[in-house]
């Protein structure tokens, strides 16, 4: 897992998940838990903005707090599995 710093926190990364939708509805069940998180993406749909789950190299990832990251793993298990 990567590590980032941000506003005196330290983010590890969670995924990578199959384009930005997938990230956002895994991200929907950590904020109904209170489980703050950003999305970052990578690939080509970044650099354009471009959106969807078929272009190769888009890919996104999740960051939570590591304070969070096990809870994070455990309700995005069922979820990681199957994407």
């Amino acid at each position: 897992m990567d590590h980032k710093e941000s506003a005196g926190k330290s983010w590890k990364k969670i995924g990578p998940f199959l384009g930005r939708a997938y990230a956002e509805m895994a991200g929907e069940i950590l904020e109904k838990e209170s489980v703050p998180f950003y999305i970052s993406q990578d690939g080509v749909s970044n650099a354009y903005g471009i959106h969807g789950t078929s272009l190769v190299g888009n890919t996104a990832f999740i960051y939570v707090p590591d304070e969070f990251f096990d809870t994070a793993l455990h309700l995005l298990s069922d979820f990681l599995t199957d994407n």
